[in-house]
């Protein structure tokens, strides 16, 4: 039962008595099993690579779950990985006819080395980079420590909560995760700026126009010196920290910052520490020098194909493949190139959003995987003009997910293409785990000088590993846990991601949630349904946690599991190996 079901029925029921409720397993957030690694031959993933395949074919011909996809005026390329294996599990590439019969330049077919705009996932990996390159060691900075036009802005402006940005309480973190509370573009929308001169309405400024950019382009991207003319004079939106606003702005001054730190301009630590670390051969900061191998709706003009965003670049300027993109998507899974603590304090949100099954990072947009309460999907959109893309990454399944579109309907495609391959790939990667992990790790084992076992068991419809038997010299353990909870207590075993290798093999740690199978629980909004992360480690003895368990596996079968608190391994039996 979900979670959000069981508190709706709290809800439902409240009186001002307690209730009682039948406790439902309760993880700890994000550990569940370890992700699977041998999904290239797993015919689970097989199957869902079918299923998308047929989804995508008969949207030629009728509107999917999702909508309707455009295959007239769109092509795309999509991409389905995971860490540990080399080549894609799926791709999909589309050239619709009627798009090719009215290019003008670039591909007549796309495939995994065309190259595409990627819009605003651009941003995703400035923070990558500004990670890579500065660390996270300043992101509790001002901004105006980086950036001197900023801290002399600081110095001058009048204090006016409602008319001016208060640039000293902006962090880098701030901007980098859309909490800045400054203005969504740098400069004047060239659109706008025709509709209301039409309509004789004077500017509020005092100027008609933007100072700089090129106004075939709706949004004019601005270099150094005319953005620091034009956009301090924006209003903020709210104050910093309040709430996340979306801002293209924040990343000019983001890529700013980053240049003054490493002493090197943007696009030098874009080749350093991207093209040249991953080996990324189709990938670059600016429009590559020919169109050949590009996907070019109709015309460079028309498309944005040709558009060089200046400045503004490392909020939405760069260009990329699905190869290349499979490449940088696998380095941040396998912190390949930042520490993984790094990582994982990267891949959490930084604020919510009006959106209950979303949050915000930095600048992650985050979503709740399909099929699992407790997993989050790392994301990442973006579009500039006739191109779209999306990255998905999921940390504990590592895996990821890429999609690239570009024609007239762009956007709508790049969405619902998502859409179709997290909603397909991810209940069958879950379901590859669940197949792994009852194949490696559940089983009986014993140890014969002690008169002590365990039996660990997988479940289909439940996370984590069931303890249905345990004895200890003869003695019921969970029997002893019941008498220390007075109630009926289950046992079930959760993967930690703490692993290391040793002689014996690798050896793996694993934390038990020890839960009645039921529970007295107010009828308030603060009664605590679902609440192990309290709890964890809370029992000790000498020491160690009565939930601390090792498992150690040999060629991919656990041959060994012990219990930490009582210092015994017990082997897997003969008849279960």
């Amino acid at each position: 039962m979900p979670l959000s079901f069981r508190i709706s029925l709290a809800v439902l029921a409240a009186t001002p008595a307690a209730a009682v409720f039948v406790t439902q397993p309760c993880p700890l957030y994000d550990q569940n099993y370890p992700a699977p690694t041998s999904l290239a031959t797993s015919k689970h993933i097989e199957a869902a690579a079918e299923s998308v395949r047929q989804q995508l074919l008969a949207a030629r011909n009728q509107t999917t779950a999702y909508g309707p996809l455009d295959t007239d005026t769109t092509a795309f390329s999509v991409d389905f990985y995971s860490l540990d294996d080399e080549a894609s599990l799926f791709t999909y590439h589309f050239t619709p006819a009627q798009l090719l019969s009215q290019r003008t330049a670039g591909v007549k077919e796309v495939d995994s080395d065309t190259i595409y705009r990627i819009g605003s996932v651009s941003k995703l990996w400035t923070v990558y980079l500004y990670l890579i390159a500065a660390g996270d060691q300043s992101w509790n900075d001002p901004i105006t420590k980086h950036v001197p036009e900023l801290e002399e802005i600081s110095k001058t402006q009048k204090l006016d909560s409602a008319t001016n940005v208060d640039w000293e309480s902006i962090t880098v973190g701030a901007l980098a995760s859309h909490l800045a509370g400054i203005g969504r573009d740098p400069t004047h929308a060239a659109a706008l700026t025709k509709v209301f001169e039409a309509l004789n309405i004077p500017s509020q400024s005092g100027a008609s126009r933007s100072t700089c950019g090129d106004p075939a382009l709706v949004t004019l991207p601005c270099n150094r010196s005319q953005f620091f003319a034009d956009f301090p004079t924006q209003h903020p939106v709210v104050a910093s920290y309040e709430t996340p606003v979306y801002s293209n702005a924040g990343f000019q001054i983001l890529g700013h910052a980053l240049e003054n730190i490493t002493g090197q301009p943007m696009h030098e630590i874009f080749n350093e520490n991207l093209v040249g670390s991953l080996n990324l051969t189709s990938t670059s900061y600016s429009p590559p020098t020919t169109p050949d191998t590009s996907i070019i709706p109709y015309n460079a003009s028309i498309s944005w194909w040709f558009a060089d965003l200046i400045d503004l670049t490392p909020a939405g300027g760069y260009f990329s493949t699905t190869n290349d993109m499979r490449k940088v998507g696998k380095a941040m899974l396998g912190s390949a190139q930042l520490a993984p603590a790094v990582t994982r304090r990267w891949m959490k949100p930084h604020s919510f959003l009006s959106n209950p099954d979303a949050a915000a990072g930095a600048p992650w947009e985050i979503y709740r995987a399909p099929g699992d309460p407790y997993m989050m999907m790392m994301t990442k959109a973006g579009d500039l003009g006739m191109y779209s893309g999306y990255v998905i990454l999921i940390p504990e399944l590592k895996v990821g997910f890429t999609v690239l579109s570009a024609g007239e309907s762009a956007t709508d495609n790049t969405r619902i293409l998502a859409d179709i391959l997290v909603d397909t790939f991810v209940p069958s990667v879950r379901e590859a785990a669940r197949s792994e992990v009852a194949g490696i790790y559940a089983g009986a084992f014993s140890d014969e000088a002690t008169g002590s076992n365990i039996t660990l068991v997988s479940e289909d419809d439940q996370l984590g590993l069931r303890v249905e038997e345990w004895s200890f010299g003869g003695q019921n353990v969970l029997s002893l846990l019941e008498q220390l909870k007075g109630a009926n207590t289950s046992a079930r075993l959760y993967y930690t991601g703490l692993e290391t290798e040793s002689s014996n093999g690798t050896v793996s740690a694993w934390r038990a949630v020890y839960q009645t199978s039921t529970r007295t629980v107010g009828p308030g909004p603060l009664s605590p349904i679902c609440d192990s992360w309290f709890t964890v480690d809370a029992l000790t003895y000498g020491g160690v946690g009565l939930d601390e368990f090792l498992i150690t596996t040999v060629e991919g079968k656990a041959v060994s599991i012990e219990p930490r608190v009582l210092g015994i391994a017990m082997s897997r039996n003969v008849e279960d190996s």
